[in-house]
């Protein structure tokens, strides 16, 4: 029956308890999203969680030049290597970490 019990008999405890947390639940799965969007897209909130994951950054691979999947697919030689996109990113990281900024 759900939430609602019939008037047939008393409900016990344990049915009570039932219903508390099925009434309790419903409440968290309807209200937590709303509040998870208005608290989480504050923008200090997306600063601070991406300070503190900024560990994370260092494990995405550097993208590739996009000029490399057509010359591929129309079936021309690449113009460019995925090569120089590592190069790029590690250039910029050593830069970044002479100028002293936090990773």
């Amino acid at each position: 029956m759900g939430f609602w019990g019939t008037s047939y008999n008393r409900a016990g405890p344990r049915r009570i308890r039932y219903k508390n947390f099925g009434l309790h639940y419903m409440c968290l799965v309807f209200i937590a999203p709303t509040i998870f969007v208005y608290v989480g897209n504050h923008p200090n909130v997306q600063l601070w969680w991406f300070d503190y994951n900024s560990h994370l950054k260092s494990f995405n691979p550097p993208e590739a030049h996009p000029s490399i999947i057509k010359d591929i697919f129309h079936g021309r030689e690449p113009t460019h290597s995925s090569e120089e996109s590592y190069d790029t990113e590690r250039r910029l990281t050593e830069d970044r970490m002479r100028a002293g900024e936090k990773f």
